[in-house]
């Protein structure tokens, strides 16, 4: 009787050992398995993190390479360097400091329109202008070109999808004038035709920024001057 107890019990034991060990490796897979997913995960989460590091990267740096070659422009070419002054100061409104770039004894000649025809206004200082509809020169927009200012021909008048055939701001040793005497179409008088005509022969570059104006300088007694400023966009009546 003892001998079959005994012999039972060594059979449970057996059966016991056998079933935890057929256990044993079931859990360690499980958790390798979960290693392996955490893993898993970890490893898609890392290449989503340094995308958008080297994304705001890349942009930080298409940032700094176009304020590094505006600053470039400015320092080689002094009237880039006072058409940045002059744009700054009219969108920020400080009509002040862009006031230092007219000349006090030639001024400005402002062109504009209200329909068709062309207006000039011949002031010296920004804050005289005031259009027929008494618009003023804050209340027209200066926009900043994200692209440096780049000399090079300036872009045609194509009045296409866009009204020049090139967007950007561009400078060149021109002077638009001499072939289109503007102010012989305005209802200037005689005098004041010379007048213009006598201070358009003075200019001895011109910027155009395709998303605003155009902006005409000369070189009076050693400084750069702003002569004429077109508020007109074209192909608009």
């Amino acid at each position: 009787m003892r001998k079959v107890i005994y012999s039972s019990l060594l059979i449970f034991a057996f059966a016991c050992g056998q079933q935890n060990n057929s256990t044993q490796p079931a859990d360690v897979e499980k958790k390798e398995e979960n290693k392996n997913s955490t893993q898993t995960m970890e490893n898609k989460t890392e290449p989503t993190n340094k995308d958008t590091s080297e994304n705001r990267s890349v942009v930080v740096d298409s940032l700094s390479k176009e304020a590094g070659e505006r600053k470039q422009n400015m320092n080689l070419n002094p009237y880039f360097s006072a058409y940045e002054e002059i744009h700054t100061a009219l969108a920020s409104g400080n009509l002040q400091a862009a006031d230092k770039f007219t000349d006090k004894n030639l001024g400005l000649y402002i062109i504009y329109s209200n329909g068709a025809m062309p207006k000039v206004a011949h002031v010296y200082s920004f804050s005289q202008f005031k259009t027929d509809l008494n618009q003023e020169i804050k209340d027209f927009k200066f926009i900043q070109e994200k692209k440096a200012a780049v000399e090079e021909e300036l872009p045609k008048v194509v009045c296409d999808e866009h009204p020049y055939d090139k967007q950007g701001v561009f400078g060149q040793q021109v002077n638009i004038y001499t072939q289109n005497p503007i102010w012989e179409y305005t209802d200037m008088n005689e005098k004041e035709k010379q007048a213009a005509q006598f201070t358009a022969e003075k200019i001895t570059y011109t910027i155009i920024n395709t998303a605003d104006y155009v902006y005409c300088f000369g070189e009076i007694d050693g400084q750069i001057k702003l002569l004429f400023l077109d508020l007109r966009t074209p192909c608009t009546a």
